[in-house]
């Protein structure tokens, strides 16, 4: 066809292995092309002809077009490069892999990429036959053993579409690096500190040499509305694993070239599975990644876990910290209302990174302090960098062999975080004995229960190792299984500088922003442009927003430290900013301050998003900005699992909507809203809407429009508000919302009513431990408030016993009921309210 040829490569100028120039017959002539591989439901075809290939059908999505199957880059600068017309055999069997199950495959044989290759090299295309992953598309390529080192090798897409893609995003080789959405036409954000001190950070698999770079998996959209769910087609290209390579995915200019780019640095390839989702707008709706991060989840087995609650040293003393420090904070967390549950103690406890029990002056034993913690009620935490030595440690000194080496035999770039240190090499024997010897110290003999295990990425620096047969892939996977190993199943992992998918399986928690800081920008004097990694407020929360979508797949997301106090250069709205981004993207809450500075009023911020649902929430505009500033949450008492994004509430409270609203401008003010077609409001709709502010603690009733109803607020530079939205249900009692949590309803153990012509009874139950502070309830009574008071006489018990009518009073009149605000107090760890009217 003419217009394959448009995605048809530059002539390469190369010499051809002799397998290829002198083949065996006509290869596309026996195989018998064209040839159809279909999906399972039939909605999709991947059609293989002389000329190319192409994917299409009714299930959705882009038509996907090209000349090239796969393209293989060798060591000695030939680039290999197989089309239709290459194929040698094409045949169909069943395979039982253990990353896909049993599926029907289709395995196809290329010729050997040289002579010095012992056999052919193959390409294996599967449709998902599950229910689950109906039509996600999988490719492996397998390349057996070769005297020839084989660099990377890539499968290449190209889509063919009258609207093409408008947005990329883009997903970051470790835990600090930009992570977010692009526009098409604009420049992908870079670090700007120099490659010297900076690079090793982002030095995942080798660049594709296109505009866009995105390590793992991309995804591209079409999206001009500001929201992801009125969006069209979705195509989103990633690797399941990273045991083998380290992917980049490449897009071009005008996103309608993918290159899905695997370095793998070996001397042959056992294969991973590339996967590509291609969705149609009604499979789009707000999470277009959904089906292929759940089968990386799923692949890997990620790890759910309970979001842990708890407190660092490092933003309060860095590294001037103490034993008695530690203690003594201790002693302060007990006070506080927030009821942190780990202590971990970061960087600061030893003398040098890699002498981990040389310890510095104020230190006398780590099990100590460990046992110290454990005294006050905490679980003690300890930081590490197992994999990272200071150039003055006494391990450098003793075992200069162990570091990992340039060519040159000079130590690899590991980057700088304030200073220069050496990574070490985990193929060595010896480097894993020794972090074995660490880890089980930290945790047998100290007594740790939580790990905070950092500069991961220094374990695969781009060097010579000690066991050359492995690739940097397979070096960082036996580094973290080592960590694991060594640490045991029940010790709670956290991990950070950690690449991202090669850590799936092995961490509780993993870091997925660059450090936070007391500044909302850099406080380095950097351009602009600068998103990728510097320390900031900022570059927390767009990334903790932005990878939102891998929390509760492959771990519980850790976004970093909350910093409250008043003598950072955080304004209060930016710290409002920080404590809802945490509470909606459901991860781990750690504090960092001393908890003797912190205010009553910013207590009670995080007051309001503890104890954590454990559930992030979507962000509604993730595909469409480079800082999403909508997040939804989702509370319903129907029966059965929850969607993603859902919390389960009791029987009787119905189904509502959380939404945070955010300005990440720099200007004074600005309106940001959201419709109601992108919530969730249960069957009930229509009648208006209550809406509640979770940080100023108004109600509102909102109406609703002829043609969906737009919620928006007025939000200051840096602002965000949480708002509550539930449908008004005439002639039924309703529990609208409290200060006791952000949810408005997770703080509810039990829900029930009653009403008849005259007369109603409403009584709900709290979990125990959401009282720290007196706080309001809001109840919507199908009774009407008249001058005076009620028309019906309303009794209203706390904890079994009438409470003063000074209590309790209107907060609105609606046409159908009233909404009433009842004052409740510390009276104990649980409480009850009933109304009778």
């Amino acid at each position: 066809m003419e217009f394959l040829k448009k995605f048809s490569p530059k002539a390469k100028s190369k010499k051809l292995p002799k397998s290829k120039q002198e083949p065996q017959g006509s290869p596309a002539q026996f195989v018998g092309l064209p040839h159809t591989i279909k999906s399972v439901d039939g909605s999709q075809n991947f059609e293989l002809r002389e000329d190319g290939w192409s994917i299409f059908g009714d299930g959705g999505g882009w038509p996907l077009i090209g000349v090239e199957l796969l393209e293989v880059e060798l060591s000695n600068n030939h680039t290999e490069t197989f089309a239709s017309t290459d194929i040698l055999t094409l045949k169909t069997e069943t395979i039982n892999d253990p990353a896909l199950g049993p599926q029907s495959a289709t395995v196809i044989t290329f010729p050997p990429l040289t002579d010095s290759c012992s056999s052919n090299t193959i390409l294996t295309i599967v449709w998902d036959n599950s229910e689950k992953y109906k039509n996600l598309l999988y490719y492996k390529c397998s390349i057996p053993k070769c005297e020839v080192k084989i660099e990377s090798y890539t499968i290449p897409l190209g889509i063919n579409a009258d609207v093409p893609p408008t947005n990329v995003h883009i997903s970051s080789y470790q835990s600090w690096g930009y992570t977010g959405t692009v526009r098409i036409g604009s420049k992908q954000p870079v670090y700007a500190l120099p490659a010297v001190f900076a690079g090793a950070f982002h030095d995942g698999g080798k660049k594709t040499g296109m505009p866009y770079e995105s390590d793992y998996f991309t995804c591209l959209t079409s999206n001009d509305s500001g929201v992801d769910s009125s969006g069209d087609e979705a195509l989103t290209v990633g690797y399941l694993t990273q045991k083998e390579g380290l992917c980049v995915v490449g897009v071009n200019s005008k996103g309608t070239k993918v290159r899905a780019k695997s370095t793998i640095e070996k001397f042959q390839v056992d294969g991973e599975w590339l996967c590509v989702s291609n969705v149609g707008a009604e499979g789009y709706d707000l999470e277009p990644m959904a089906k292929y991060l759940d089968k990386v989840g799923e692949v890997n087995k990620g790890i759910k876990v309970q979001p842990a609650v708890g407190w660092c040293s490092w933003y309060e003393y860095y590294e001037n910290i103490t034993h008695d420090v530690i203690v003594n904070n201790c002693d302060g967390l007990k006070k506080s209302s927030l009821n942190p549950k780990t202590i971990v103690v970061d960087d600061g406890y030893m003398k040098a990174w890699g002498d981990w029990n040389d310890l510095k002056e104020g230190f006398e034993d780590m099990g100590k302090t460990a046992e110290g913690i454990k005294s006050k009620g905490f679980v003690p935490g300890l930081w590490i960098a197992p994999f990272a030595v200071d150039k003055f440690s006494k391990i450098y000194e003793e075992h200069p062999d162990w570091i990992l080496r340039m060519d040159n035999g000079k130590p690899c770039n590991s980057g700088n975080c304030a200073k220069w240190f050496y990574g070490l090499d985990p193929t060595n024997p010896e480097v894993i004995e020794y972090v074995k010897i660490v880890v089980k110290r930290a945790v047998e003999d100290w007594g740790y229960e939580c790990l905070k295990l950092d500069f991961l990425y220094a374990s695969c620096l781009d060097g010579v190792r000690f066991n050359q047969q492995m690739s940097r892939a397979e070096a960082y996977n036996l580094a973290v299984t080592t960590l694991r190993e060594a640490a045991g199943p029940k010790t709670f992992l956290i991990g950070c500088g950690a690449p991202i998918l090669p850590s799936v399986g092995i961490f509780d928690s993993v870091r997925v922003s660059a450090d936070t800081g007391p500044t909302w920008a850099p406080t380095l004097p950097m351009p602009w442009w600068d998103q990728a990694n510097l320390p900031c407020v900022r570059s927390m929360i767009r990334n903790s927003v932005s990878r939102c979508s891998i929390s509760d797949r492959f771990w519980c997301n850790d976004p970093d430290c909350l910093l409250l106090r008043e003598d950072t250069k955080l304004t209060y709205d930016e710290v409002k900013s920080t404590v809802a981004v945490v509470g909606m993207t459901g991860g781990m809450l750690l504090l960092s301050d001393d908890m003797s500075k912190i205010t009553k009023d910013r207590e009670k911020l995080v007051e309001q998003i503890v104890p954590s649902a454990g559930v992030p929430g979507i962000p509604l505009d993730l595909h469409a900005r480079i800082m999403p500033r909508l997040i939804r949450l989702v509370c319903s008492d129907k029966a059965g699992e929850a969607p993603r994004g859902t919390i389960k509430v009791a029987p009787g409270l119905g189904t509502w909507s959380i939404v945070s609203l955010s300005n990440w401008g720099d200007y004074k003010t600005r309106r940001i809203g959201v419709d109601s077609h992108s919530l969730e409001l249960g069957d009930d709709e229509g009648k208006g809407y209550h809406t509640f502010n979770v940080w100023t603690n108004i109600y509102k009733y909102q109406p609703a429009g002829t043609d969906g109803t737009r919620f928006e607020r007025t939000l200051s530079s840096h602002e965000t508000q949480i708002v509550v939205v539930k449908p008004v249900i005439p002639g039924i009692p309703t529990y609208i919302g409290s200060t006791f949590h952000f949810t408005s309803g997770f703080e509810i153990s039990k829900f029930e009513s009653e009403t008849n012509a005259a007369h109603g009874s409403l009584r709900v139950a709290f979990k125990p431990g959401h009282f720290r502070s007196t706080g309001i309830a809001f109840f919507f009574l199908p009774c009407i408030w008249v001058e005076g008071g009620y028309s019906d006489d309303v009794i209203v018990h706390i904890n079994n016993r009438v409470t003063k009518s000074e209590n309790f009073k209107m907060a609105a009149t609606l046409d159908d009921g009233t909404v009433l605000a009842v004052k409740c107090g510390v009276e104990r760890p649980d409480m009850e309210i009933s109304i009778v009217w």
